[in-house]
């Protein structure tokens, strides 16, 4: 480990210890999207479980019992419908669903028994067995285009990149540990991925010419690694190329960076560190030819605006990075990616 890693890896540490000793009374975590960002803060315990040598559940794991009381929370918020099983955020139904498929494909841990409670609905049901649910369940409000809204109400509801990106993050999770989703879904998000996707080499949210920034252009990537697009694609590079031109911007829903100061767009952050590091892009290239080596940027914002305790603010301009928690996560799961860089 050289010496950059020791540094990110300390300042990880810090951060999962503050994040550890914030979680709610009902195992949660955060309060803007809790099921959400407790699914997210399992895969953080999980990152750095692993990190360790060892699973996020076993009872080696210094914070065995904070990633087993967020799973109680989750699972003690099942909602088994006619299609599978998934979970609500205050109306928000399928970026809380992804993110808990990923929390639990990353566990690596297919045949813990959820045993809880006797009452709950998914009682009995091993991982393996929930997952298969909540597979299903996003299959079936996959929509027509590809992407998926933020609710079940299958008629409604436009898709949007952001959610179909939490979606993506989960059906990639259990696509690398050994299951897929049907053929469907791919044929689907073939569509969404050429759709979204702007001319200038961006992507957007709701539609290609709207909310079109880095962090919509990094699940792109995930989305065309899910698709197995290989490095020489020409849509791929088109991506690559928008940040690079687009790095150095400030960050907000109609501006195209990330990094703010004294708060980046943490979320930006992950995205596009998911999304370059599962292609292992080791530097972007400009129009004018300049190299950006993108992961020293972040690591070095990151880690300037961690504060004392261990945490990463939140946005007082930015609704969705309002929750100190949430912020704090994105931020957390960005240096274990750049470290990671694989799932």
């Amino acid at each position: 480990m050289n010496k950059l890693d020791e540094t990110i890896q300390f300042s990880v540490n810090r951060g999962i210890m503050w994040l550890s000793k914030n979680q709610n009374d009902d195992g949660s975590f955060g309060e803007l999207y809790p099921i959400t960002t407790t699914a997210l803060a399992i895969l953080t315990f999980t990152k750095h479980a692993q990190k360790q040598g060892t699973l996020p559940l076993s009872n080696m794991y210094m914070f065995f019992n904070v990633v087993d009381k967020a799973f109680k929370y989750i699972f003690e918020n099942a909602q088994v419908g006619d299609f599978g099983v998934y979970f609500d955020d205050y109306g928000n139904t399928n970026m809380p669903t992804g993110t808990v498929l990923a929390a639990l494909a990353a566990t690596d841990c297919d045949d813990f028994l959820i045993g809880y409670n006797e009452y709950l609905p998914i009682n009995g049901y091993t991982f393996n067995q929930l997952k298969g649910e909540i597979i299903n369940y996003l299959t079936f409000y996959q929509h027509a285009d590809g992407g998926w809204g933020e609710n079940n109400n299958y008629y409604d509801v436009f898709s949007n990149n952001i959610t179909t990106g939490y979606v993506i993050l989960g059906l990639l999770m259990e696509k690398h540990y050994g299951c897929c989703a049907p053929r469907s879904v791919f044929t689907k998000l073939e569509n969404w991925v050429q759709y979204i996707q702007n001319e200038n080499g961006g992507a957007g949210n709701y539609n290609p010419n709207e909310g079109v920034n880095i962090l919509n252009t990094g699940f792109l990537i995930e989305q065309m690694f899910f698709l197995n697009y290989p490095s020489s694609n020409i849509g791929l590079r088109w991506a690559k190329q928008y940040m690079a031109d687009n790095w150095s911007k400030p960050s907000g829903y109609s501006s195209p960076g990330w990094n703010n100061y004294p708060v980046a767009d943490y979320q930006a952050t992950f995205t596009a560190t998911l999304g370059l590091s599962l292609y292992d892009v080791e530097y972007l290239k400009t129009s004018n030819k300049i190299c950006i080596y993108w992961h020293r940027d972040i690591v070095r914002v990151l880690l300037s605006q961690q504060n004392q305790d261990g945490s990463w603010p939140a946005s007082k301009v930015n609704f969705e990075q309002s929750d100190q928690v949430l912020s704090s996560v994105w931020a957390l799961l960005t240096l274990e990616y750049i470290t990671a860089c694989n799932l």
